[in-house]
């Protein structure tokens, strides 16, 4: 039975690979979104300080020089090969952008690179799943403060949402023509050297 079970699976993700790919993000997204609706008042209270931002920049620097140093070659070079597993392990890296000063598309980046994904369908994946991330998390904040909001308010997010997806559009196709060519060592710098002057900044 489990044979047959797991050969329905297979033959499905063959035949249906943008069905099981939306799927994969579904999965991807629950994680963060779990954790970040039980912990976020206990982060906002303990976690939301200068230090604790400053060390989560340098660490992340670190990890990322770590990936593009150790990283083996990719697995995946194609957004279709992006099993439920593979989905559910990066939405699982994806937590760690509820810790202040993490980056979620840093974070799930370097989550696909350490599963085996290259840079580009990394990044695009993050990009997708960003997506219902940014919706739930918009369609939260909407809910929580439903009694303050009018009908023009509504509109006015409603249509600063779709702005705010035409512009992440133009900066991931931006950034996706970068990584096909560099690595990410710059934006590593960039968080190690702000984390630093941050704790200097501080004393």
């Amino acid at each position: 039975m489990e044979e047959g079970l797991g050969y329905i699976f297979y033959r499905s993700s063959e035949t249906h690979p943008h069905l099981w790919f939306l799927t994969g993000l579904i999965l991807a997204f629950l994680p963060a979104a779990a954790v970040g609706l039980v912990a976020h008042k206990w982060i906002e209270t303990h976690l939301f300080n200068p230090h604790t931002v400053a060390a989560a920049l340098i660490t992340g620097g670190l990890i990322i020089l770590a990936v593009e140093r150790w990283k083996g070659r990719p697995k995946f070079t194609k957004l279709e090969q992006i099993g439920a597993t593979t989905a559910l392990w990066v939405g699982l890296a994806q937590c760690a952008s509820l810790f202040p000063g993490v980056s979620r598309s840093g974070a799930t980046i370097v989550g696909g690179l350490i599963l085996g994904m290259d840079r580009k369908v990394a990044t695009e994946y993050s990009f997708f799943l960003a997506l219902p991330t940014m919706i739930a998390a918009t369609g939260y904040k909407m809910f929580k403060s439903r009694d303050l909001l009018t009908g023009q308010d509504v509109f006015a997010l409603f249509i600063g949402m779709i702005v705010a997806f035409l512009v992440a559009w133009a900066v991931i196709a931006a950034f996706l023509n970068f990584v096909k060519r560099h690595s990410l060592n710059a934006f590593a710098y960039y968080r190690v050297a702000l984390g630093i002057l941050v704790f200097a900044v501080l004393g």
